[in-house]
């Protein structure tokens, strides 16, 4: 998952940088207006209601360098999300 929080003076460029990622990617982008938006941020723990700026979904292990480039020149925070296996939260994003 991509940062919740962003500097919407920034949004051209890192509207450019999620057009460049989507573009390398194997897997999927999902931003807030497409449909699976809600069913890919949600995590096990329904505490957690967090709205990333965008979700990946990884199709190959080529995507992760996509994306830590991605990252690199948008300025997003990035967010890893691991499972919910973790009840203190450790790995929820």
């Amino acid at each position: 998952m991509m940062s919740t929080v962003h500097d919407t003076n920034r949004e051209p460029e890192i509207q450019q940088a999620l057009h460049g990622l989507r573009a390398r990617l194997s897997g999927s982008l999902i931003e807030p207006d497409d449909p699976l938006y809600d069913e890919a941020r949600r995590v096990w723990n329904g505490m957690i209601d967090l709205r990333p700026r965008a979700v990946v979904r990884a199709g190959a292990i080529a995507d992760i360098d996509a994306v830590l480039d991605a990252v690199r020149r948008s300025g997003l925070a990035l967010a890893v999300r691991g499972g919910g296996a973790q009840h203190r939260r450790t790995r929820q994003c």
